[in-house]
């Protein structure tokens, strides 16, 4: 008997078994591959609520969005773009400060931000009474909360303040970042002269840093930090270039044209856009009106020529400097930003971007009253807004104006999609444009609540029971009136279910592929892969996975899915899986000889359903019979193959090696061709092939049998016989040989060997006759007178009846010749 090993049997049976296992999947499966019962215990039962974060891959419906779910949250984010949409209302506009208790800065205030204090300060200016006296101030002032706030000096608010700076008017106020607070210099006093001064603002108040010995003529000059040397960058109104850093004042000995650069109350700001320092306008020595721009950069002044700066757009020249102009970079629109003011006419916005000046005034919402007198230029990059004073005609006090960008509004989604029962969190960020914002939610959304009406980050958080379409529509709006209503859409879906629509074959054989299947419904798509495990193994994400079970017995799987909102439904499921069919064959013999029929017989076990047998017998042939009977033609060690096949296509294999012996042989050797009768004749036979034990019958042709491969045996009557060996093996194969021995009569009286007087000379009662001649019909020669005459006439007519019945029986019997023998002998006494 083979060990056995798999493998795939060959004919037609096998084909059969293939068709037949397709046949019966189709009938179990029903239309469209569904099971017509699915197993016990394999319902969908939902799992619990996602609580943590769970990336969910593929995109909403119509949304392109992508849904991550967080404690049950679901987030939505732009999944194509990969940052949020964001819509812009309105343009840039100023907007008036609200006047409040406090005090408001004078015409001639410098103003500045200063990041250390999130607010914008100022400080000074002028009041010019009705009788023409003027009176100058040294307050400073914070705007905080939309309103101006006294600090310095001392006050109810604040009721410590160091000694602030000597009151005056058109001073020079920046924020210096390697220091951290803020600078002031220049401006002129009640002593008529210009201040060549240094102060510094921060939390403790001001503090005197006139040691640092500034340049003079900064009075009426500008600065302003550069944010690419990292130093404060200055020009007197000579034209002279100065740096400030580290505490201390440097000249700058550069190639230029210092009378070119000197000018007073010119607008002077950092552009990072173009990597330098801006320098724009002003008047010269002669109370002209300047329009050319210069770059500081590298180290050195450029000096721009452009056809399209403010000063050549129709601005006359003023004769007397009704205040400066100011500038101030946007870090919103990433340009230069510059107010200037007129006497009569329009106040003109220009906007300096890629090196080029632009007039903005048309795209500039709320430009303040045309006529206005001196301005101040601040703009506070933490919340991207500017800050613009500008006085009244009469120069008696200034009004600040906001500049803000438009609204802007990060929806962050408008779309989202959840089951019920979770809940979907829109999340708009509100920038740029003027604080305060406001949020508002239009309409009845029983379901949805917003989380604040006035934050730049609110929340609108929705949660429903049952499933539905909503649009929620959200109003926007800053403290300039921008803003307009945005339109957000929920979905909210069942929650999913899951269907096991395939295992087959159930039941099923170890080692043999199980193919699965699961359909979902409802919730919300798109899907996640399928997850599936099998027995507790690792996770699988396939939608249709193939599985073999390598061991019988019941075995488990289970799958899961989640839908794009994070909701996860699993099922439980099992499968029984049976032994592999076993084989053990069978023969009648384990050994044969060729030719000779040879029953085999093979028992199988385990399997799934009906288990088919399939042979193959080499050179004799095929079967597909559990119990086939064959014959091997030639001799030799024939191979068998065995395959036992069930009805899930579970295959075993085994092989049997037969011996087949050439067929038994036998030849004949040691007898005489001729005898006499009463004489032993001795026989011998030999035997090949075939399979021992042989056995050996012999049959004389008078009647005479024996056994063995040599014999012996006497004939009582002379006669021709034909003495047959039969030669049977152990397995039934015959072999047959025959001899032809001639008898002969024995010899004359006298002349045998006989015990006493008158007995034939053979002792065993037979009459040896001479004849005449050789065969049957010759004369016997018979001595004598008369009586040996009658005697001899009377055996010839016995003679010849012996040899009638010896042809008509094929031989005499011992005792009929016994018979005869005595009669004679009876006659040869009475005739004495």
């Amino acid at each position: 008997m083979g060990s056995g090993r798999r493998g795939r049997p060959p004919g037609p049976r096998a084909l059969l078994g293939v068709a037949g296992l397709a046949l019966l999947v189709a009938l179990v499966a029903g239309p469209a591959g569904a099971l017509a019962s699915p197993a016990v215990g394999n319902e969908s039962t939902p799992a619990p609520r996602p609580s943590t974060a769970l990336p969910l891959p593929g995109n909403l419906p119509g949304s392109g969005a992508h849904v991550t779910v967080t404690t049950g949250t679901v987030a939505v984010r732009d999944a194509q773009s990969g940052s949020s949409a964001t819509l812009r209302f309105g343009g840039p506009a100023y907007s008036a400060v609200p006047s409040g208790s406090g005090s408001t800065p004078l015409a001639g205030a410098s103003i500045a931000y200063d990041p250390a204090l999130s607010a914008f300060v100022a400080f000074g200016g002028q009041n010019d009474s009705s009788n023409g006296t003027v009176t100058y101030s040294n307050e400073t002032l914070v705007l905080d909360g939309g309103v101006w706030q006294s600090t310095c000096p001392a006050s109810a608010e604040r009721t410590t303040c160091a000694a602030p700076p000597p009151a005056r008017s058109g001073a020079l106020l920046l924020y210096d970042p390697t220091t951290g607070s803020l600078l002031l210099t220049g401006g002129r006093g009640s002593g008529g002269g210009g201040f060549a001064d240094l102060w510094s603002y921060g939390e403790g108040g001001w503090s005197d840093l006139t040691t640092a010995a500034p340049p003079p003529g900064l009075w009426n000059g500008q600065w302003a930090y550069d944010s690419e040397g990292g130093f404060v960058l200055a020009v007197t109104d000579s034209g002279s270039t100065y740096r400030y850093l580290g505490g201390a004042w440097s000249a700058l000995n550069l190639t230029v044209d210092r009378a070119a650069l000197g000018r007073t109350y010119a607008a002077m700001f950092d552009d990072p856009s173009l990597g330098g320092v801006v320098l724009y306008g002003g008047f010269n020595t002669h109370n002209r009106t300047l329009n050319d721009t210069w770059l500081f950069r590298y180290g050195a002044w450029e000096h721009e020529t452009e056809a399209g700066a403010p000063g050549a757009s129709g601005l006359e020249a003023k004769s007397t400097p009704l205040g400066p102009i100011d500038a101030a970079y946007d870090t919103n629109l990433d340009l230069g930003l510059l107010f200037d003011p007129t006497e009569t006419g329009t106040n003109a916005t220009w906007w300096l971007e890629n090196a080029s000046w632009r007039n903005a005034t048309s795209e500039v919402a709320g430009t303040p009253t045309p006529g206005r007198g001196a301005s101040a230029f601040a703009w506070d990059p933490i919340d991207g807004i500017g800050l613009l004073t500008v006085g009244n005609r009469a120069g008696s006090f200034e009004t600040s104006y906001y500049f803000s960008d438009a609204l802007t509004v990060a929806l962050g989604n408008s779309r989202a999609a959840i089951d019920v029962g979770q809940s979907a969190t829109f999340s708009p960020q509100l920038s740029q444009g003027l604080p305060p914002y406001t949020t508002k939610l239009l309409g009845e959304a029983p379901g949805c609540s917003l989380s604040s009406t006035t934050s730049a980050y609110p929340q609108l958080r929705c949660s429903e029971s049952s499933a539905a379409e909503l649009n929620l529509t959200l109003r926007f709006s800053d403290g300039a009136r921008r803003g307009g209503p945005v339109t957000y859409e929920l979905l909210v879906h069942l929650d999913p279910t899951l269907n096991l629509s395939k295992e087959s074959p159930d039941p099923t054989s170890a080692g043999v592929p199980v193919s699965f299947g699961a359909t979902a419904a409802q919730g919300t798509l798109p899907y996640d892969t399928l997850v599936w495990s099998f027995d507790g193994g690792p996770a699988v994400s396939v939608e249709s996975p193939s599985f073999a079970f390598r061991t019988a017995g019941n075995h488990t799987f289970t799958v899961e899915l989640t839908d794009a909102a994070g909701y996860s439904v699993r099922i439980d499921g099992s499968i029984h899986v049976n032994p592999d069919p076993g084989v053990v064959l069978f023969t009648n013999r384990s050994a044969t000889d060729a030719g000779l029929p040879l029953a085999l017989r093979a028992e199988v076990s385990g399997g799934t359903g009906a288990v088919g047998c399939a042979w193959n017998f080499g050179g004799a042939g095929t079967s597909d019979s559990c119990d086939p009977v064959t014959a091997f033609a030639s001799a030799g060690a024939h191979q068998v193959r065995f395959w036992a096949n069930d009805s899930v296509g579970a295959v075993q294999e085994s092989n049997l090696t037969l011996v087949i012996a050439p067929l038994v042989t036998v030849a004949l050797g040691g007898a005489s061709a001729s005898s006499v009768a009463g004489a032993s004749v001795d026989f011998r036979s030999t035997t090949a092939y075939g399979i021992a034990p042989y056995t050996v019958n012999w049959s004389f042709g008078d009647g005479g049998t024996a056994q063995g491969s040599e014999v012996s045996h006497s004939y009582g009557i002379p006669g021709t016989y034909n003495a047959t060996v039969v030669v049977t093996d152990a397995v039934g194969g015959r072999a047959v040989a025959t001899e032809v021995v001639e008898v002969g009569a024995s010899g004359p009286a006298g002349n045998g060997t006989g015990t006493g007087p008158g007995e034939p000379s053979n002792p065993g009662g037979s009459l040896d006759l001479p004849r005449s001649a050789a065969g049957p019909s010759a004369a016997y020669v018979i001595p004598g007178g008369l009586v040996e005459v009658a005697l001899a006439i009377a055996l010839a007519g016995l003679w010849m009846i012996f040899e009638r019945r010896a042809r008509e029986r094929g031989g005499p019997s011992v005792g009929w010749l016994r018979r005869a023998a005595q009669r004679l002998r009876d006659l040869r006494r009475g005739d004495r």
